[in-house]
């Protein structure tokens, strides 16, 4: 293999490496936000399914990975919009959570792998 073939190589094994990485921590991430906001939302359970309702996934979007956390109720958006947000807690679990995935992205990104 030729000087640059090898480079390419390379960098294409490094660039899957981090991507593989990345998946991993937003579907940690999906997973904690799930687990946190079911913990901590600010209303009163009744029926309890707006918690079991709660849920955190990651889905792939072109090239980019998304993480997606919302509500499987169809109040859901009650919750979240009505009151001036009084009852929401999709937002403040990943605002929470931000700084952990920075941290655990830049980790993957300075590895030696």
């Amino acid at each position: 293999m030729s000087g640059s073939n090898l480079v390419n190589a390379n960098l294409d094994k490094w660039a899957k490496q981090r991507l593989a990485g990345v998946q991993g921590v937003a579907t940690i991430i999906a997973s904690e936000a799930a687990k946190e906001s079911k913990a901590n939302h600010p209303w009163e359970n009744d029926t309890h399914h707006a918690e079991q309702g709660l849920y955190g996934k990651v889905r792939k979007d072109g090239s980019k990975f998304v993480i997606e956390h919302g509500h499987r109720v169809d109040y859901g958006v009650w919750l979240e919009l009505a009151n001036d947000g009084k009852y929401g807690i999709l937002e403040k679990t990943l605002n929470s959570l931000r700084g952990k995935f920075l941290s655990m992205v830049k980790q993957i990104m300075e590895s030696r792998i």
